[in-house]
């Protein structure tokens, strides 16, 4: 009887480590830089400003930091500084821009990274939005998220940033309707951040339910030999 507990304890216990193997990643969002750099807890980002480039130079495909690069369904991606003081990094295609086709950035981190941070910038508060944030992590797991532009005008920046306990392989950027309909709200971004924060692990749930059967063995043990 007690090699048959020990067994069926041993099958438990991998099947609960199977389990944890394929469960989803864990993180959390931030919506603004204060929230966001106190969970960093010091660590420092790798940053991308694109203060170190000119109106129009081309950045589709450009490594911008060590693994990342931004592409995009857009056929230009460029350095922009027109109304802005600096630039930023902006995508632009008659075709797409002003049609039915959702027209997006995609943030490709080919090292592993669980942190990401930037802004969306130019993105009129008047449009109806929403813009639509999805995250594709390294256990090939994702998720999605709405958002929506909460500034006075379009000159004020959207910050968003994640830290996860799974490494993270892309972020895209879906933008919101333009603000007359029948298009794509214009957006740019800028200070795209990565680097690696000390996440919790999430599979405690492991030692609770291997503690469990722990104790459910020791249980039976006991009674049996009482018996």
């Amino acid at each position: 009887m007690l090699r048959n507990f020990r067994f069926l304890f041993i099958v438990a216990l991998s099947s609960c480590l199977a389990l944890a193997s394929v469960s989803a990643a864990s993180f959390v969002t931030y919506s603004d830089s204060s929230s966001f750099n106190a969970a960093l807890g010091g660590t420092v980002l790798n940053t991308q400003d694109f203060n170190s480039y000119s109106h129009m130079d081309n950045l589709n495909g450009v490594e911008l930091l060590p693994g990342v690069t931004v592409t995009s369904n857009m056929s230009n991606i460029v350095a922009w500084q027109v109304s802005q003081p600096n630039p930023i990094l902006f995508a632009y295609d008659s075709v797409i821009r002003n049609s039915t086709t959702d027209a997006y950035y995609d943030i490709n981190l080919a090292s592993a990274y669980n942190t990401v941070q930037f802004t969306i910038e130019a993105w009129d508060p008047a449009a109806p939005g929403p813009g639509t944030m999805e995250i594709f992590f390294s256990d090939a797991t994702s998720s999605s998220l709405q958002l929506f532009q909460t500034g006075a005008h379009e000159s004020d920046p959207v910050f968003f940033g994640v830290i996860s306990d799974a490494s993270i392989d892309r972020i895209r950027w879906t933008e919101g309707p333009e603000i007359y309909g029948g298009g794509n709200e214009e957006t740019g971004l800028d200070n795209i951040s990565v680097g690696n924060v000390n996440a919790i692990p999430e599979p405690a749930t492991i030692f609770l339910l291997g503690g469990g059967l722990l104790g459910m063995f020791g249980l039976k043990k006991n009674s049996s030999s009482e018996a």
